[in-house]
């Protein structure tokens, strides 16, 4: 866990500054773009009957159930290469950070091993065991609001003979080509304006399905996540949404693989 963040508080400072949409930046947004949910879990019966279990067992917070399907060698870090690509275009947007802080931050990426892996350092990472009892059947662990967030999500095959799964959708049809922070991952999502200090409350509101966003603000004050964050849209509106109503290409996602005549869970991590 100490390793993870550590990783993602050093990124920070190669990322945090370029999520934030400057007047330069803005002649790609122009054109209007969605990310639109996908879920094909239903061409695969076994798959779609193991992830029902899945949603049950973690709506229960059964442990034992959630163990029992992580793969000895489950991979809990991103494609390196994906994530050096990303990370590179993301700074390369930035108005806001020096080529110094950047370069640190890439030297960073590319002297760190990210193929972190396997079921020990799983557990070692997202549970916490209380003898004399060595597996409770819940634990005070986040793991399980991340979880229950994925399994939502839909997701889509990777093979032709519908053995790999990975979810969320957000995960599998990101537009990498594309300079975006978020997604919008409902219809009918209602942006706040942006108005000035003392401005009267009379502008409209607009509404937002599965658009792809940029983010302006992030929602985090004195430490303390906030309910909405400041965004901006492909036709450039400016205005607030709710966080729970985003997601972003580098929040949690599962991998799942048939082998051996069950699903298991074969990846679980921050970045594709």
């Amino acid at each position: 866990m100490i390793g993870r963040v550590c990783l993602l508080s050093v990124l920070a400072v190669v990322f945090c500054a370029a999520s934030r949409l400057c007047a330069a930046d803005r002649s790609d947004l122009r054109t209007s773009s969605k990310l639109h949910p996908i879920d094909e879990a239903h061409k695969n019966p076994s798959f779609l009957e193991f992830r029902e279990r899945l949603r049950g067992a973690v709506a229960r917070k059964d442990t034992s159930f959630l163990l029992g399907c992580i793969d000895e060698n489950i991979s809990l870090g991103p494609d390196k290469d994906r994530y050096r690509q990303w990370a590179i275009r993301r700074t390369m947007k930035s108005m806001h950070i020096n080529s110094l802080e950047a370069q640190k931050g890439l030297a960073y990426l590319d002297s760190t091993d990210l193929s972190r892996g396997g079921k020990q350092l799983f557990i070692s990472e997202w549970f916490v065991y209380r003898p004399p009892t060595p597996e409770p059947t819940t634990f005070s662990t986040p793991i399980w609001d991340y979880l229950g967030q994925i399994l939502k999500l839909g997701g889509t095959f990777l093979d032709d003979k519908l053995t790999v799964f990975r979810a969320p959708y957000v995960w599998t049809q990101w537009p990498w080509d594309k300079d975006y922070d978020l997604a919008i991952i409902d219809s009918g999502v209602v942006m706040e304006p942006m108005k000035a200090y003392g401005e009267p409350d009379t502008a409209s509101c607009d509404t937002l399905s599965y658009d792809l966003v940029r983010l302006v603000l992030d929602g985090t004050v004195g430490g303390t996540p906030d309910p909405a964050v400041l965004i901006g849209t492909a036709d450039g509106k400016f205005g607030y949404v709710p966080t729970d109503k985003l997601r972003g290409p580098t929040a949690f996602g599962l991998e799942f693989t048939f082998s051996k005549g069950k699903w298991w869970i074969t990846r679980f991590a921050q970045f594709p």
